[in-house]
């Protein structure tokens, strides 16, 4: 599925957020990182002079979690954030049920990898290269800033244990961490549609 979504030229995003070494709250934590992943498709779609839409997999808790949760991105539609205007992501962010739409099984899949590389998983870093060739990079070809953001930024630090991992993270990130197609640590994953 990796190397069919690279063929398609398909970009990836990821933020990683390491909760247990920020002390907020889980909303909290989900808010900025759904901010940190509105920015970098934002950016990405830049990139790409494209357009695209945001579709997130349906949050769990019934429809008034659902409903909350809609509520809670309108601000990113309506305003953008610090960084970024609402000039590419066409229209507010939507869910739908993942196992329906394919690109949020791509997400997830992309997330899942991601997260399970940086934390050492062996059958996780056995995907490297496909994560690698999907992930968005910026103008000078690095994967930090574009296609990877790990937060805190010394998340990488701490959890690459192996020399392999440590010389990945030297080769994708560079010296700065930066963003990939998929968010993590919460259990939601997003797919971006985009087009050019």
């Amino acid at each position: 599925m990796l190397m069919l979504a690279k063929d398609l030229d398909a970009r990836s995003l990821a933020v990683v957020w390491d909760r247990g070494q920020v002390a907020w709250a889980v909303p909290d934590t989900r808010r900025e990182v759904l901010k940190y992943l509105y920015d970098k498709v934002s950016l990405c779609l830049t990139a790409l002079a494209a357009h695209g839409v945001v579709i997130a997999d349906e949050p769990g808790g019934g429809s008034a979690e659902h409903r909350a949760w809609l509520a809670e991105t309108l601000p990113l539609t309506d305003e953008g954030t610090y960084y970024t205007k609402p000039e590419r992501i066409l229209l507010p962010i939507t869910t739908a049920p993942s196992n329906h739409i394919p690109h949020l099984q791509l997400a997830d899949l992309i997330a899942g990898a991601t997260t399970g590389a940086i934390a050492g998983n062996r059958y996780a870093l056995e995907l490297l290269p496909e994560l690698k060739a999907l992930s968005h990079r910026n103008s000078h070809g690095r994967i930090g800033g574009a296609g990877l953001t790990l937060w805190p930024p010394d998340l990488g630090l701490t959890r690459f244990r192996s020399e392999f991992c440590r010389n990945l993270r030297r080769q994708c990130v560079g010296n700065r961490v930066g963003v990939c197609s998929g968010l993590s640590g919460n259990g939601r994953q997003i797919g971006v549609v985009a087009r050019r």
